[in-house]
């Protein structure tokens, strides 16, 4: 992980009346600490979020599941979320998702 680096992110639609995402995801930064990475992210609103699985990769190809958090459900309040992921051993760029999983099993 490169902490001179930005961390940047997009989440988009095609139609937004047709096609909403379940969740306005506001923030997401991974902060590297003593042996850990730090996961934040925030939502200022959830629609249906059952749960979230953090996914990270070492070459933006492969994929793992790292952890589960529990979603809101329905919200319009501002949510902060923290995941610690301690289980790696690599050093070098560490690359991470956040799946969004709502209560039908839909995924985003």
């Amino acid at each position: 992980m490169d902490q001179n680096r930005g961390f940047f992110f997009t989440l988009g639609s095609i139609n937004a009346l047709l096609t909403p995402l379940p969740v306005e995801l506001t923030h997401f930064e991974v902060i590297n600490e003593e042996c850990s990475n730090r996961i934040e992210w925030t939502t200022s609103s959830e629609s249906n979020s059952d749960y979230f699985i953090l996914e990270r990769s070492f070459d933006m190809t492969q994929w793992e599941q790292v952890g589960i958090v529990k979603g809101a459900g329905n919200s319009i309040q501002t949510l902060d979320y923290l995941y610690r992921d301690n289980s790696f051993e690599i050093n070098g760029m560490i690359y991470y998702r956040i799946v969004q999983v709502d209560y039908d099993g839909a995924s985003t």
